[in-house]
């Protein structure tokens, strides 16, 4: 699926890494037990109606590093070449909300709508994977269970 046609509100959401490095930033502490390396991926499924797996286009990833976590921009063209450990799906109208509150700290709305299923979270590791890379305590810090791996 080459086309998933994400409004601009949403593509926008996804291309500001500096607003949503300053929302990485204000919630430091809770990215700090992941190891460098770990790498958190978020996409729109715009106006897809296919599997995630087919989607096609931009991805914000927050990548841990040494000197903390880092929002930067990427491509998504599936999961076997998303290089992200934890990959975030949401429609457009949710990425455009989300970025309307980057500046409040966008953070908590995410993970509210995570808790609610409104975004989907895919694993794309296996849990011990996940819990060498330190994302055991993230996922009990936002209340979100790990389901499996998806391959």
């Amino acid at each position: 699926m080459k086309d998933t046609a994400i409004s601009e509100g949403a593509r926008r959401g996804m291309a500001d890494a500096a607003g949503w490095q300053a929302v990485l930033d204000r919630n430091r502490a809770l990215f700090a037990p992941l190891s460098d390396g770990a790498r958190i991926g978020l996409v729109s499924r715009g106006g897809a109606d296919g599997p995630v797996s087919d989607l096609d286009g931009p991805m914000l990833v927050w990548a841990v590093t040494r000197q903390g976590a880092r929002a930067e921009a990427a491509a998504f063209s599936g999961f076997q070449e998303a290089g992200v450990d934890l990959l975030l799906v949401a429609d457009d109208a949710i990425l455009a909300g989300l970025h309307a509150r980057l500046a409040d700290d966008a953070l908590p709305d995410l993970v509210k709508r995570i808790n609610r299923k409104e975004v989907a979270v895919f694993y794309l590791r296996a849990r011990g994977e996940l819990d060498d890379l330190g994302y055991e305590e993230l996922f009990d810090e936002l209340g979100i269970s790990f389901m499996g791996a998806c391959r």
